[in-house]
């Protein structure tokens, strides 16, 4: 079998010289490092998990949860937490997570996904069940504004493991 000869022969169509487009958001690009973005240790609360990725993708390698961290005294703020992880390390969803302990998790800031708590749980076009439904409406009260942008911070399957070796 013989390939086609390159040029304007039927079904080839010149369209000029290809022109560089726009990097899409893949969530491997989102896992990158924020260049000069100086990590913090984050004593916070694991409040929910709000997106999981699908545990049939090969592909996935992040989980988003809604935490909350103490920001003054006595004043409690809800953040967005993105961990990601390799294939071979446990999901967050995986551990047995205690919501009332306080874990000092190393984490960057990453302003880039700061998002809404709404937006976050409710992903446009969808319906989401009646149980996260009550999830979303118990944080959204104590949330000052639902429709305020949580902060998002990124943190590693290695830095949970040494902060929960590690202790308080």
């Amino acid at each position: 079998m013989r390939a086609a000869p390159p040029g304007n022969g039927a079904g080839s169509v010149s369209t000029g010289p290809l022109e560089q487009m726009d990097p899409l958001d893949s969530p491997q690009e989102q896992a990158k490092p924020i260049p000069n973005t100086p990590a913090e240790d984050l004593p916070l609360r694991l409040v929910g998990v709000a997106v999981a990725s699908s545990k049939t993708s090969f592909f996935s390698n992040y989980e988003v949860f809604v935490a909350e961290r103490r920001v003054g005294q006595g004043q409690m703020e809800l953040i967005k937490l993105v961990y990601t992880f390799l294939p071979y390390q446990k999901r967050l969803s995986e551990y047995d997570l205690n919501t009332t302990k306080v874990y000092k998790l190393r984490a960057v800031r990453d302003p880039g996904c700061d998002e809404t708590l709404m937006s976050m749980t409710w992903p446009e076009g969808e319906q989401p069940d009646p149980d996260t439904q009550d999830a979303v409406s118990t944080l959204a009260s104590n949330a000052s504004n639902k429709n305020s942008r949580l902060p998002c911070f990124r943190t590693t399957a290695d830095d949970f493991v040494k902060a929960i070796t590690k202790g308080p």
